[in-house]
């Protein structure tokens, strides 16, 4: 009997949801740090919610640092799908299912347009901007205006155009 290898499939998926967990993780291996996010979304209207989890350390957890990845913030993130978990084993080794099943992605990444609303807690104040009106005393009454210049018609027997 030959012996098939299972070779990867494309498996590529993009999914939008909002961020229910985002930490920096250090590793116990090389003591380098990540960034672990989960990420909710809801299959159809009121109907059963999934997280997508996934791991980064190099541009995402750069976001992250910068104050980009809060929780709540809703996003949109492409990856490939590297498992697929909906149960789990206690301690007592009783199988139970999750209440939120669970996609791992690898390669996670956040296409343009993928960053979507913050919460509002997060959101910046938006400074109200100045207006200024011509009677106001530091305001030009009139906006200048510069003389058009002239030019120069060619007339019935002269083709040359004359310089201004």
């Amino acid at each position: 009997m030959t012996e098939f290898t299972n070779y990867v499939q494309f498996n590529q998926v993009t999914v939008t949801g909002r961020i229910a967990k985002a930490e920096v993780v250090t590793s116990k291996r090389d003591n380098g740090q990540f960034l672990a996010v989960t990420v909710l979304t809801t299959l159809t209207t009121n109907g059963q919610t999934c997280a997508f989890t996934f791991t980064d350390n190099n541009g995402l957890l750069s976001l992250h640092n910068t104050g980009y990845l809060p929780v709540g913030r809703q996003v949109t993130v492409s990856g490939h799908i590297a498992g697929v978990k909906e149960t789990y084993v206690d301690n007592a080794g009783n199988i139970n299912l999750l209440s939120t099943p669970q996609i791992k992605l690898s390669g996670p990444m956040i296409p343009d347009g993928g960053l979507g609303a913050m919460p509002k807690d997060k959101t910046a104040v938006v400074s109200k901007s100045t207006v200024i009106r011509p009677s106001d005393a530091n305001a030009q009454a009139t906006a200048p205006v510069d003389e058009a210049p002239q030019l120069a018609t060619a007339g019935a027997g002269n083709d040359q155009i004359k310089d201004f």
